[in-house]
């Protein structure tokens, strides 16, 4: 009589071992900031390289990880396992947390262009000084 393979030699048994697995890793999903996650990343680069990404997103992963205190790639990696989340099977950008909502502001506070609506001189001469400019 011949041995009986062990469950995970079989086909439905690395069948079985294969579906444990990818419910860890869905169950790990937010992981911690130490170690990036393919999957996250590269939806990120794939949102990049179409310039799907906010533009101050690139700022905080670009310029802002420089001067972070727990360094360059450990605050991308951070950054990049923070935004995305996991729904109905795909990975979605997800800016809802604090930290991407805080910087928003303040980028939006720094880099906007406030645009002020002038009138020319004729139009303020005649609204203000009733045509006539000695005034």
């Amino acid at each position: 009589m011949p041995k009986k393979k062990a469950a995970k030699e079989t086909i439905p048994g690395t069948v079985a071992c294969l579906r444990k697995g990818i419910q860890n890793d869905d169950e790990n999903a937010d992981g911690d900031a130490g170690q990036q996650e393919k999957y996250k990343a590269e939806k990120w680069t794939r949102l990049r390289a179409t310039g799907a990404l906010p533009e101050y997103l690139l700022q905080l992963y670009g310029q802002e990880s420089k001067q972070s205190p727990m360094g360059k790639r450990a605050f991308q990696t951070a950054i990049i396992n923070k935004l995305f989340k996991k729904v109905n099977g795909a990975w979605q950008l997800d800016t809802s947390d604090a930290q991407f909502k805080d910087y928003k502001s303040l980028y939006e506070r720094r880099y906007s262009k406030e645009e002020n609506e002038a009138m020319p001189k004729s139009l303020i001469v005649g609204l203000y000084y009733q045509g006539d400019e000695q005034k």
